[in-house]
């Protein structure tokens, strides 16, 4: 009796190692809304509370959305299509140029994104606030965390410095590929403000 049960035990093993596996797959194609039902976020920074950051977002989530996602960068390692799909990034300066160039952001200006942001920025004084421009003057980005003082926006979820990441300026900018910014939809926008909001 106990060497039958024994020659079980792996088939029982399989047999529940893959039934977990099929059903978390199921449970995560089920989760997860399509773009249009989503904003992503994604964030340049040392380290993140990804999980309290979402939920604080969603409590007062714009009409037509059921899910906001926060992501820090090291994140989209585990799939090349994960970064491209985000809506809202938080980037370095350094960074946040090079990929202007080359077409990773929307302007602000053409998404009508500015007033609303400077809006939501003005509590924070002179601090943050300045633009991350390209040459031909295109305004790509708007400072959310300034180094030299240390002032930032949601600083209770986003950790921007660390002693392994040199201290550096960080700014907002919205995906060109984004869904959520434009004239038929600022949900994006909409987020941005309320991450801002976060103080």
């Amino acid at each position: 009796m106990i060497k039958k049960l024994l020659r079980t035990v792996p088939a029982l093993v399989i047999w529940f190692l893959i039934s977990f596996f099929l059903w978390g797959f199921v449970f995560g194609i089920l989760r997860n809304p399509p773009a249009e039902k989503k904003v992503v976020i994604y964030a340049d920074v040392p380290a993140m509370a990804d999980t309290d950051l979402a939920v604080a977002l969603e409590a007062e989530m714009p009409a037509g959305l059921k899910m906001i996602e926060a992501h820090p960068f090291f994140y989209a390692m585990f799939g090349s299509d994960n970064l491209p799909v985000s809506d809202i990034y938080l980037v370095r300066k350094e960074n946040g140029a090079a990929w202007a160039e080359e077409g990773c952001f929307a302007g602000l200006e053409d998404a009508g994104a500015l007033p609303a942001l400077e809006s939501a920025l003005a509590p924070f004084g002179g601090t943050l606030g300045a633009y991350l421009r390209s040459e031909d003057g295109t305004v790509w980005g708007i400072k959310v965390y300034d180094a030299a003082t240390g002032t930032g926006i949601a600083k209770n979820y986003i950790i921007f410095e660390s002693e392994a990441m040199a201290s550096a300026d960080y700014y907002l900018c919205f995906s060109s590929s984004s869904a959520h910014i434009g004239d038929a939809d600022e949900k994006a926008i909409d987020v941005a403000c309320r991450l801002i909001g976060l103080g």
